[in-house]
């Protein structure tokens, strides 16, 4: 990577005092670069991780950087949430890092994972079963986050280190072999590289050519999202069950794919369960029918539109709070046998048909809010009032 670009630029080091983000310090000093140091303690290990912090901040102050610095229980953090160690540590860790930089208002993050972390990366993902995404690992780029080292072996950065007696840390933490990383690290890559010591070189070839094919795939699902999708927005995304059933299988897998990392920012916890329930609700197209697609999206499918979105939206109006509405009033919501006379109609219809009358999904009608009288007239569905009532639409806040 040509750090040149990035020297001229203020830039943020995540610099945890190992033996990775030391080598990459150096190298940027040596490039004339003046990174801010950023340490984040997770208070895991006591002494240990206090030593790693003076290391890195002896460090900024031996070569003129500023000095930044974080100190959170991520075990207990993590155990609230009821997420593992290492995401909780993860999460916390670039939180951190984000605001380091708008801090600085730095263009970067550098990150110093290399060759051997993508590996154990993609060799993980595989093994709990992944997509493109997940053959792919860390990318070089992603965002304001820069990791200059994917192609620089493990083994490289332990020479350089030695060679010019630059100290850092051991994590002790990396020998213990009940996190799955480390069983990879310490176990299971060393036997591959026995078997065959062409493994990191192989890896980046591979690599390359998953993600030239996955770029294609993805420039191929944004040009059909263009030219297929009825609304898009940050949490909500609708199209054409029709024009979704004419894609390929794996066009159809694809798609549902990069959908589900533009919403999440990531495959993580994507799997193929999510992705067979998804397209066989879109191939069946019935009206009112979802799906949970993730933790927090479901796939909708209404009247031909598949719709994916965190939660049903309420329908479109002003709505006035609850402790505003006059005394006389309530708010509750569909029940069965329900009449309303639509404002500017004659005559009452039962309010099941004109949900469908209005196209209003199925998914959707148990959410949209109903105001009534004492005597249980229906005054307003939504941002629609009763004909009989209409005079009070100027009267509610």
């Amino acid at each position: 990577m040509n750090f040149a670009t990035f020297c001229s630029q203020k830039i943020i080091l995540a610099c945890s005092g190992g033996p990775d983000s030391m080598y990459l310090l150096h190298k940027l000093l040596k490039k004339g670069c003046k990174p801010v140091l950023a340490h984040f303690n997770h208070g895991l290990r006591g002494a240990e991780s206090d030593e790693d912090e003076a290391l890195v901040r002896n460090q900024a102050a031996t070569h003129g950087l500023i000095f930044e610095s974080k100190r959170r229980n991520v075990k207990k953090w993590a155990e609230t949430r009821k997420i593992s160690l290492e995401e909780g540590g993860r999460i916390l860790r670039y939180k951190f890092l984000e605001k380091v930089r708008q801090k600085h208002q730095a263009t970067s993050v550098f990150t110093a994972h290399h060759l051997n972390d993508n590996l154990e990366t993609v060799l993980m993902n595989k093994d709990r079963g992944c997509f493109w995404r997940g053959l792919i690992g860390m990318r070089e780029q992603n965002g304001f986050i820069i990791r200059p080292l994917l192609d620089i072996p493990k083994e490289k950065i332990l020479a350089y280190l030695m060679s010019h007696k630059i100290p850092y840390r051991l994590d002790s933490s990396n020998q213990n072999l009940k996190y799955k990383r480390n069983y990879f690290r310490q176990i299971i890559i060393p036997k591959l590289l026995k078997k065959n010591p062409n493994l990191l070189q192989n890896f980046i070839k591979q690599r390359q050519s998953v993600l030239k094919k996955y770029n294609l795939l993805t420039r191929k699902s944004k040009k059909w999202l263009t030219a297929n999708c009825l609304k898009w927005a940050k949490n909500n995304c609708e199209f054409s069950a029709s024009a979704f059933q004419m894609l390929s299988t794996s066009d159809q897998n694809f798609l549902l794919s990069h959908l589900y990392e533009k919403f999440y920012d990531s495959t993580y916890g994507l799997t193929q369960k999510y992705l067979d329930e998804a397209r066989t609700l879109i191939l069946n197209n019935h009206t009112g029918k979802h799906k949970r697609f993730g933790k927090k999206f479901f796939v909708y499918t209404d009247y031909g539109r598949v719709r994916l979105a965190i939660k049903p939206s309420l329908a479109r109006g002003s709505w006035a709070k609850e402790d505003a509405i006059p005394p006389n009033l309530k708010i509750r919501f569909w029940l069965p046998g329900d009449r309303f006379q639509p404002s500017g109609m004659k005559g009452t219809k039962k309010l099941q048909d004109y949900f469908t009358d209005a196209k209003i999904p199925k998914s959707r009608r148990h959410k949209i809010p109903i105001l009534v009288t004492n005597n249980n007239e229906i005054v307003a569905v939504g941002n629609r009032f009763d004909e009989r009532f209409k005079n009070l639409k100027n009267k509610l806040p």
